[in-house]
């Protein structure tokens, strides 16, 4: 019985442990009207595509969380004509849906798209790396 007892309070606290530590949901997505207002943050290129990412980082874009915003799939020769596009393409940005969570990291992110193609994407956890952008589809 001792046994069953301590058995059941180590479980108990493990999961307690490991929910103390699941991100909250946000409250809310970034508007399409905050990213705008914020900008496009550096150009970056992506290795498999050759196309241009724009990512910008530590924002709360109005919201009570933090986040990162970044539009993918940019077509241009360089990084001059890629902010040119970029900006363009902005224009049209529209919300496409979130707060979605990542149930391997944790993490939070909110959808957004472009009349060009372009996805555009914003991330709780503060990471700006290319290569957690590129895992939201």
């Amino acid at each position: 019985m001792l046994k069953k007892t301590i058995f059941t309070a180590i479980s108990i606290s493990l999961l307690a442990t490991s929910l103390s530590f699941a991100r909250p949901q946000p409250d809310a997505c970034p508007t399409v009207e905050k990213i705008k207002e914020f900008g496009l943050g550096r150009g970056v290129t992506d290795p498999l595509t050759n196309d241009w990412v724009f990512i910008s980082s530590k924002n709360s874009y109005g919201t009570n969380t933090e986040w990162s915003f970044g539009l993918m799939d940019v077509k241009a020769a360089n990084v001059e004509e890629a902010r040119k596009v970029a900006a363009y393409n902005m224009d049209s940005l529209v919300f496409g849906g979130g707060p979605y969570q990542d149930n391997a990291t944790d993490e939070w992110h909110c959808l957004y798209y472009t009349s060009q193609g372009n996805r555009g994407v914003t991330l709780t956890g503060l990471d700006d790396s290319l290569t957690r952008l590129k895992k939201i589809k």
